[in-house]
């Protein structure tokens, strides 16, 4: 496969030491860490806490927040790399988990429904590591890596800046109109990511972002962002879901525990 090609390509060696070694490792790396070993989709179940902040104040937390995601990273014939991502993700209560239908903005008073949220995207990864933008015109920034070793675990790191426009008449939207960051960091034991005898690479994951306010809470003209930090774990089966999380989706998202729908 040119996942394992890629692998056994001069150059690329797995991470020896803390340093971090060269992107092309990075990516192959992460194309076996956060995708499935032999370069098909992998589901992830991930949580986490959404937060708000304006300026001069200190951020404040708003909601939790849960979902799925699936990840496929392929590698392609000119040494390049095609990553596909179909997620979707629910808000809930902060401190109970229960999926939130109704909840009151603090900063407005205003009773919200907050939405369910669908995505799919997919970009190119060059070789040495660097992402093509997703959207042809976007102000954007994102690269794969460095790839670290500390004591047994590799980590790989994906950054993300954007500069998001406002939607065109009939285009689709993208998100939040401003710049935004993302940093993802995918984990596992380095023996099981260099292992081509494992059919599943269990892995782990960490994300932050910093997003402009969103449309739905209602504070247009207000200066501030969203803030959000979340943990994940690839999981082998929907099997492994949360009962309660696996059945919200079917309800909403009908067939995606099960396959991704890229």
């Amino acid at each position: 496969m040119l996942l394992f090609a890629a692998m056994d390509a001069p150059g690329l060696t797995p991470a020896a030491g803390p340093a971090g070694e060269a992107r092309g490792d990075a990516v192959a790396a992460m194309a076996r860490i956060r995708g499935g070993v032999g370069g098909e989709a992998a589901l992830w179940w991930w949580s986490g806490r959404v937060y708000a902040r304006r300026p001069g104040e200190i951020a404040r937390l708003l909601l939790g927040v849960t979902g799925i995601g699936w990840s496929r990273i392929a590698g392609q014939a000119d040494g390049s790399w095609q990553f596909a991502m179909s997620e979707c993700g629910f808000f809930a209560d902060a401190a109970s988990g229960e999926f939130v239908e109704s909840w009151v903005n603090p900063y407005t008073g205003k009773r919200l429904a907050p939405p369910a949220s669908r995505l799919k995207l997919g970009y190119r990864i060059r070789p040495d590591g660097v992402i093509e933008p997703p959207f042809p015109g976007m102000s954007f920034d994102g690269c794969i890596g460095p790839l670290t070793q500390l004591g047994d675990t590799v980590w790989v790191g994906e950054r993300l800046m954007a500069n998001i426009p406002p939607p065109k008449p009939g285009a689709p939207r993208m998100g939040p109109a401003g710049n935004a960051v993302e940093f993802s960091s995918f984990s596992a034991r380095r023996a099981d990511v260099w292992n081509r005898a494992l059919v599943f690479c269990p892995a782990a994951m960490q994300h932050q972002a910093a997003w402009p306010l969103y449309d739905w809470l209602e504070m247009a003209g207000e200066a501030g962002d969203i803030l959000t930090h979340i943990v994940g774990s690839k999981v082998a089966s929907a099997a492994e879901l949360p009962a309660p999380l696996a059945a919200r989706i079917e309800r909403q998202f009908p067939g995606l525990t099960t396959s991704p729908g890229f």
